[in-house]
């Protein structure tokens, strides 16, 4: 869900940051 909501967001630190905070709490 995170991917679609991501690729939805045309900003790109929205996209970032939505990518990233879900990789730092699973790493």
């Amino acid at each position: 869900q995170a991917v679609i909501f991501a690729m939805s967001q045309p900003d790109e630190v929205d996209v970032n940051e939505i990518l990233f905070r879900p990789t730092k709490q699973m790493l």
